[in-house]
């Protein structure tokens, strides 16, 4: 299992527009994870397991760059 994230606030239309403020000015787009979404049901990701991706950070060159978890392998309890 892995997740992907998309970094922040996104622009998804739970966030009415008028009245936004603060965190909710910069709005990301609702595509920022579409690469890292395809990247995850590809055949490039298929030893990824237990990872959390954020999908602002991706980096089709380095896709540990958007990882935010230990890149460990999951332990057996």
């Amino acid at each position: 299992c892995n997740i992907l994230a998309p970094g922040g606030p996104t622009e998804t239309g739970f966030i009415p527009s008028e009245g936004r403020s603060g965190l909710y000015t910069r709005l990301l787009p609702v595509d920022v994870m579409d690469a890292a979404l395809l990247w995850l049901c590809s055949d490039a990701a298929a030893e990824v397991t237990a990872a959390r991706l954020i999908g602002k950070l991706w980096d089709p060159a380095d896709p540990n760059a958007a990882r935010e978890d230990t890149g460990e392998a999951p332990r057996t309890l």
